[in-house]
């Protein structure tokens, strides 16, 4: 059922080292999620809230694979050999999640294992 809220804003507070812990609000005032970013990433709790303040969903983010990318650098004038290397990680499920209905009662879980599906 949607009543025609719409999200418009967004609040986010540092809350440790690197860690910021977001939050969704409709313009009504009413809150739609919670999620919590380390180093910009999405890691750690995440939360859904339904249009009349009960938890719609409850999850884990972590950091997932990691990607490399090697770059190879020659100086021209003394053909020495750099290499640079970046790491990029993917967030991805991790844990139980647990949806639930708007009167609040448990009605699916999914349990993740570094972003895939296992139970």
């Amino acid at each position: 059922m949607s009543l025609g809220f719409s999200r418009i804003f967004q609040v986010s507070v540092l809350v440790g080292d690197n860690t910021n812990k977001g939050e969704i609000f409709y313009k009504e005032g009413i809150k739609t999620k919670e999620q919590t970013y380390v180093n910009g990433e999405l890691s750690g709790d995440y939360l859904e809230y339904h249009t009349n303040g009960k938890i719609r969903l409850k999850g884990l983010y972590a950091l997932g694979l990691a990607s490399y990318d090697t770059i190879h650098i020659i100086d021209p004038i003394t053909l020495e050999e750099e290499i640079e290397v970046s790491t990029n990680y993917s967030t991805v499920k991790s844990g139980t999640w647990q949806y639930y209905n708007e009167a609040g009662i448990l009605i699916k879980e999914e349990k993740y294992f570094k972003g895939v599906l296992v139970e």
